[in-house]
């Protein structure tokens, strides 16, 4: 929802100083995806952040052990995966998000783009 105006905002910025670019790149995919083909879903990820400032190797190795982690996971009837769909509210996906090593980093520094949008948007 608030990527069509962070996206506004980026060609905005774009023609205001049309010698310095900016891009907004945006990747979806579905949970569907991530559950079933988790390899290959963190591979698109890694790929689409990085780009080829990581050697294709070391993204097809850490997707591998993404699977990994997350089958070991999965194996355990005691466990009840966060993605499972048996959990009554999203407190704990998105504490489960936020300490998470790769997505951590990432989703709070786009909370505070987003936060940072809104603030600016609603002193317009």
């Amino acid at each position: 929802i608030m990527f069509d105006r962070v996206e506004r905002k980026v060609h905005e910025r774009n023609v205001d100083h049309p010698g310095k670019r900016n891009d907004f790149d945006l990747l979806t995919m579905s949970l569907d995806d991530w559950i079933e083909r988790p390899d290959q879903s963190m591979y698109d990820f890694l790929d689409f952040i990085f780009h080829n400032h990581m050697p294709e190797n070391r993204k097809h190795a850490q997707a591998a052990l993404h699977k990994k982690e997350y089958l070991a996971k999965a194996s355990h009837p005691d466990d009840v995966h966060i993605t499972s769909g048996k959990h009554s509210d999203t407190d704990e996906l998105v504490q489960s998000l936020r300490d998470d090593a790769v997505f951590g980093g990432i989703l709070a520094r786009m909370e505070v783009l987003f936060e940072s949008f809104l603030h600016q948007h609603a002193r317009s």
